[in-house]
């Protein structure tokens, strides 16, 4: 086990009927996730197909041990879970658990229409999805409206609805987790004399 990791607690953990002794990312270090939740301290990174935690933290912090800072400032708990899987992955975990991909495409998940809206003033666009039943689903209307008010401003309403398949809820499930926050590399030290403070070395 890394040598930062051997200083973290540890907790038990519980999925599908089976427990294991984890260790605890969080516990004893949210002092520093609390003075920097601030965005302007990060930037955003697109996981890449292939990309570990260990692989983004050796190519931004030259120092691989440090992928608990990756996982970390990105609440996840469970790399094996919390990470998105790469193409093969995600193929076989869609035949463990539909049987094959074929059977993912036909199997209905859920219905969803979406509501996104156009300021003309100031340009901003907000989109709200929403998991609709079956009857609120052939009902809706789905189309493009636009609104003008008598000071001229305008809105624009754009209503869709879809039918969403096992395949693509799971795919936009993992798509998801693609996006993460890295901290910035000058700030690493800084971590490093806080997390070493926080865990009595």
């Amino acid at each position: 086990m890394p040598r930062y990791f051997n200083k973290f607690p540890k907790l038990l953990y519980t999925k599908d009927l089976n427990t294991s002794l984890v260790t605890n990312l969080l516990l004893r270090v949210d002092t520093i996730k609390d003075k920097l939740d601030n965005m302007a301290l990060f930037y955003t990174y697109d996981i890449q197909e292939g990309d570990t935690p260990e692989l983004i933290a050796s190519k931004y912090y030259n120092d691989a041990e440090l992928h608990w800072v990756v996982l970390m400032f990105n609440n996840i708990y469970d790399p094996f879970y919390d990470w998105p899987m790469h193409y093969q992955q995600f193929q076989s975990y869609i035949v463990d658990k539909y049987g094959d991909v074929a059977t993912a495409m036909a199997t209905h998940h859920h219905y969803e229409k979406t509501i996104s809206t156009i300021d003309g003033y100031s340009g901003e666009t907000t989109k709200n999805t929403y998991m609709i039943d079956l009857n609120s689903y052939n009902a809706a209307t789905v189309g493009t409206i636009t609104r003008t008010f008598p000071n001229g401003q305008t809105v624009t309403v754009t209503t869709s609805k879809r039918n969403v398949d096992s395949y693509v809820y799971e795919e936009e499930l993992n798509e998801s987790k693609r996006t993460i926050k890295l901290i910035k590399s000058d700030l690493i030290p800084d971590i490093r004399k806080q997390f070493e403070y926080l865990m009595g070395t």
